[in-house]
């Protein structure tokens, strides 16, 4: 089976509703500022030509048949459509495809695919189509365990591998790696189609990815790990399920539901990560411990004075269940400008950053009970004109718990921006 690989890169879709970034939107400015705004391109480019492309080079291995087209616009920036053509020169495998409407996120246009796989009148071809964004990565044995479907699976059938990694990517590093399973993800999912003789492409649906086996059976199969997916707030999933919040504390409190995975696990699968990627929320070099051996808590509140100022991001270690509400962190805030710190702009501004307010408490947020691993972790950032001084763990168990550790990191930096 040939395999022909599908991404969108940056492709101008204004007004499309398949988009978080541009439903609803009626500023096509602001979405062209948006779209093309160098702090979103760069990392994004980073990732694609440093990352995705070589990682499929890995995975091809010399021996399975795989093309990949690149959709862009025309519109694209200049310096962006040259990156791209010095990635066609450098590997053998991609074919860039100019467009000027949306195009679907499972395939590139039949043109582009009849030209990318040479077919001719009257000649027929079984292709597997992948569809892959530009900040994800696909495993090393992706095209290996995809290519035994080929004689089972007939065109409309799509296979999913829904098992991978994520991690959080600040200055083109990666931090908080944790396991990945989404059934149906977009992520290298698989169309099974026909190129039929007159040129007719049979199989081929744009039924949404998570909604896959309404437009035709799917294969699911999430035994071994199968991508990478790059957490940033540019992505549309992050645009559409966490509209409105910090990016920082959404991702974190999403993630730290997963289970946590090892940098050599990431690297046997994802070589092109070496030395770029921790299993910590933020560099190591970084971490502040405040405590200095372990203390038990019991109805009680234990003070930390605050090293970081505009915020910080929280790791801590508790030996001893609880359940939620039973423990949680109260920050201690100051102004800077003599203003009020428990307005209602000020306390929206810390509900995106999913810490609460009450009269009694001030500004709080509970431990999360349900995070994997032995730690606990939390985001607070202040926004302009607050300070963060120091904080308070607080108990309300009546059976002892043991605080094993108190880290504290600065806030890491972001490299994209909301629309």
């Amino acid at each position: 089976m040939k395999f022909v690989g599908h991404t969108r890169f940056s492709v101008y879709s204004y007004q499309s509703d398949k988009f978080a970034a541009t439903r609803g939107k009626t500023d096509e400015n602001a979405y062209r500022e948006w779209l093309y705004a160098p702090e979103r391109l760069e990392p994004r480019t980073e990732i694609f030509l440093e990352e995705t492309l070589p990682q499929i080079e890995r995975a091809q291995k010399g021996k399975h048949d795989v093309v990949h087209v690149v959709c862009y616009s025309p519109t694209l920036p200049e310096r962006y459509k040259a990156a791209l053509q010095d990635a066609e020169r450098t590997f053998d495998f991609v074919r860039l495809h100019e467009v000027d409407e949306p195009v679907s996120g499972f395939a590139p246009p039949a043109e582009a695919i009849r030209q990318s796989v040479q077919w001719s009148l009257g000649s027929s071809q079984r292709l597997g189509i992948y569809r892959l964004d530009d900040d994800d990565l696909l495993a090393e044995d992706y095209f290996d365990r995809m290519a035994k479907y080929s004689e089972v699976a007939g065109p409309g059938w799509r296979v999913s591998l829904g098992y991978g990694y994520s991690a959080i990517r600040s200055e083109g590093k990666y931090y908080f790696a944790r396991r990945d399973y989404h059934p149906m993800v977009s992520v290298g999912m698989l169309s099974i189609v026909d190129l039929a003789p007159d040129g007719s492409i049979e199989g081929l649906h744009d039924t949404a990815h998570q909604r896959s086996d309404t437009g035709g059976p799917v294969i699911l199969e999430s035994s071994e790990v199968a991508f990478f997916r790059s957490r940033h707030p540019g992505q549309d999933n992050i645009l559409a399920k966490f509209k409105g919040q910090d990016f920082l504390s959404s991702a974190v409190a999403e993630m730290r539901r997963w289970s946590p995975i090892s940098v050599q696990d990431i690297g046997h699968q994802f070589p092109v990560l070496e030395g770029r990627i921790d299993e910590e929320i933020a560099p190591r070099d970084g971490a502040v411990e405040l405590l200095t051996e372990p203390i038990q808590l019991k109805e009680e509140a234990v003070r930390f004075d605050s090293p970081h100022r505009r915020g910080c991001l929280l790791s801590l270690e508790i030996e001893g269940k609880y359940n939620r509400d039973e423990m949680w962190v109260a920050y201690k805030l100051r102004s800077t400008n003599g203003a009020q710190i428990d307005d209602a702009d000020t306390k929206a501004r810390f509900s995106a950053n999913l810490i609460k307010h009450s009269t009694k408490h001030g500004y709080y947020e509970s431990l999360p009970a349900n995070e994997r691993g032995p730690r606990r972790h939390l985001v607070v950032r202040c926004p302009e004109g607050v300070e963060l001084t120091d904080f308070e763990i607080v108990s309300k168990k009546k059976k002892k718990v043991t605080l094993k550790s108190v880290r504290v990191y600065p806030l890491l930096s972001s490299e994209t921006s909301h629309p």
